[in-house]
């Protein structure tokens, strides 16, 4: 519901746009984080695996002739983290041995406001806005429980679940290719996150995407 909720907002933003624009591209975009999110090695009883695919739909509205304004919602598979877990508390002190995995997995939704530099069939665009990104993750764990050493063992099977918000400045390059009414958006972004979903986990996030969008409205404008 905060998803859809921050959706309406981005469409207030911008609707005044949308009242005065020469052309709306709608599309989609995908990429990939360039740099690792997790900023540090897993231990010698873990992993961790990331998949930095980003891809989602994409909105852009040409409130003038060298100004836009774009919104995304760019869907990832976070990271998956799995460690074995061994507790002994001592010899009269309840033992859990097993595996514990938690999967993470993002919404990003950025909202940046472009300036474009017409070049021929092409336009050059610098963009800054503001980026919130919806984490969400699953845990479980899978274990047997000793009461104490030598005594019998149970099975334990814990699931829970977390959720929370986090944003930050976003700042992007790149340009716009005009091929018929696709347009091909190669583009380069960074955002420096107010906080990590994972302890000693990177805040800066590097991205490489590409949008392809077609537009509609503003016959006699390029881009």
């Amino acid at each position: 519901m905060k998803i859809i909720g921050w959706g309406i907002v981005a469409v207030a933003l911008l609707f005044p746009a949308l009242a005065y624009s020469q052309r709306v591209l709608i599309g989609g975009k995908v990429g990939g984080q360039i740099n690792n999110p997790i900023g540090y090695p897993p231990g010698p009883d873990s992993s961790s695996s990331q998949d930095r695919i980003l891809f989602g739909p994409m909105m852009e509205v040409h409130a003038t002739h060298g100004m836009s304004v774009e919104f995304d919602a760019l869907y990832s598979k976070f990271a998956d983290v799995s460690s074995f877990c061994c507790g002994f508390a001592g010899a009269s002190a309840p033992q859990i041995i097993g595996t514990s995995t938690t999967s993470i997995h993002s919404w990003q939704l950025p909202l940046i406001l472009k300036w474009r530099l017409q070049l021929h069939r092409q336009a050059i665009s610098l963009g800054a806005g503001f980026s919130s990104r919806y984490i969400s993750s699953a845990s479980h764990l899978s274990a047997t429980q000793q009461g104490f050493i030598g005594g019998p063992t149970v099975p334990v099977d814990l699931r829970s679940s977390d959720s929370n918000w986090t944003y930050g400045p976003v700042f992007a390059a790149g340009i716009s290719f005009r091929a018929g009414i696709i347009r091909l958006q190669p583009e380069l972004r960074y955002i420096r996150w107010n906080d990590s979903p994972l302890p000693a986990g990177k805040l800066d996030s590097f991205q490489a995407l590409i949008g392809i969008s077609a537009g509609l409205g503003g016959a006699n404008t390029r881009f």
